[in-house]
């Protein structure tokens, strides 16, 4: 991980449990939004994404108020470097995502399957010309709509 933090990833590691609510205040405590979170803690339970049907993952009010004042550079950028950071595994994205961008934990589990679904379909394309459409094409925006529960094309510049 020391690799990862080097090229500017965030990495995820540590045996902390804290769940859901805690996740934004842990996250506030810890660590600013632009910086590497200096303990990477485990925010997010193996058995949260469960405990929120699909479909509804990020439809908590605060999940929906930081999608509306996303900017999507900034949110594109962090999201990559949780998942490369993690080497593309969920939990340790879910737990990254959490904690750096202040999502719960169920709504961030949407996310990292979303990377997941890049990782695999469109690792070639993306980031760059072309990610957006081979991600429309395999279905990752709408697997990520099915899961959270949210339009992406509403939040998501597609071009």
């Amino acid at each position: 991980m020391v690799v990862a933090a080097t090229l500017g990833f965030y990495a995820c590691g540590g045996a902390s449990t804290t769940t859901g609510a805690d996740a934004s205040s842990t996250a506030d405590a810890g660590a600013t939004a632009d910086a590497t979170p200096s303990t990477a803690e485990v925010v997010c339970e193996s058995t949260s994404e469960v405990e929120v049907p699909m479909g509804e993952r990020c439809l908590a009010e605060s999940d929906l108020a930081i999608m509306e004042e996303l900017e999507f550079e900034d949110f594109e950028g962090k999201l990559a470097k949780c998942a490369f950071g993690c080497f593309m595994v969920k939990e340790c994205t879910t737990n990254c995502v959490a904690q750096v961008l202040y999502f719960t934990c169920p709504c961030a589990t949407c996310f990292a399957d979303m990377m997941v679904c890049i990782s695999v379909l469109c690792f070639d394309p993306c980031p760059g010309e072309g990610c957006h459409a081979c991600m429309a094409e395999n279905g990752c925006y709408d697997e990520f709509d099915e899961c959270s529960g949210v339009d992406s094309a509403r939040h998501i510049d597609r071009d």
